[in-house]
Order: C-alpha cells, then structure tokens, then sequence
C-alpha cells in the first residue's frame, strides 16, 4: 500500500468509520487506482478531500425508494442521548426539489404534445380527419391537468 491509501486510513477511522469498512474501502479503491493511471492522487484527489466525502458525519445509507435515498444515524440507535446532533444542519430553503430527470421528463411530454399537434393539425390541414374529438379530448386533458396542478399548488401553501 503506498502513503495515499495509509494517509486515507488513518482518516477515515479518525472521521469513525468501522476498521473492517475502512479495510474494504482501501482494498477496493487501490484495485481501482491500478486498473487506471496508478496515481491515487490523480484518480481521487487530494486525500483529505477524498476522506471527506468517504466519511459523512456519521450518517449510513438505510434504504432506497425509486431515486430517493434515505440515511440513519447508526450511533443513535446504540447510543441514546449521546448521539445527539450539536450543530443540527439547516432545514432546507424550498419544499419541493425536482431533478434534472423530472424537468427532463417533463421537456419529453411537452414535445410529445406538441408533436401531437403538429401531427393533428397537419391531418386537418390535408382534409382526412374530423377535429372535433381531438378538440374536446385535448380541453378536457388539459382542464385536469390544471385542476390538478391548482389543487397541489393550495394543499401545499396551506
């Protein structure tokens, strides 16, 4: 084991990380750095930055739900009182966060739409359909749509 490795050992148990985590971790990341440039530094960073991040205030990983990740406090369990927070983190500024691949998602539905209507409009341009159903489907469509962004928007502000 070259000094990068020891250096993020020693580390990761001052930070409480579990000696048979940190064995696995260092085993793990050296395999790593040798299949690509061999320079831990160069792969990973500075060490105390990477030690850093391998080691979040005690919090673990305790499940999963579609893309969300929960996290515990182990100490909290076995501790009591003692695993109390000092600095607890602050609450978060908004209510709601919606990631990259909602706003994607949602980028995806709006084109889709819109090409339904291009594609719709197109057709009745050409004389081969009646509108009439499309019309009304569509208002309805979006009328629920609405009713149901304005009834989470006032459930929410309440």
């Amino acid at each position: 084991m070259n000094g990068y490795f020891d250096e993020l050992a020693v580390l990761l148990r001052e930070r409480g990380v579990p000696a048979e985590r940190v064995a696995s971790t260092i085993e793990e990341l050296s395999a790593f750095a040798e299949e690509g440039s061999g320079d831990p530094e160069e792969e990973f960073g500075p060490v105390a930055a990477f030690a850093e991040q391998l080691a979040p205030d005690g919090w673990e990983p305790c499940g999963t739900w579609f893309q969300y990740a929960y996290f515990k406090r182990p100490g909290a369990a076995s501790v009591g009182p003692a695993a109390e927070l000092h600095a607890p983190p602050p609450a978060p500024e908004r209510r709601t966060f919606f990631s990259r691949r909602f706003y994607l998602l949602v980028a995806a539905v709006v084109a889709l739409c819109v090409l339904a209507v291009v594609l719709i409009g197109i057709s009745l341009v050409k004389g081969g359909v009646d509108g009439t159903g499309f019309v009304i489907g569509a208002a309805v469509g979006a009328a629920g749509v609405l009713v149901a962004f304005w009834l989470t928007v006032r459930r929410q502000t309440r």
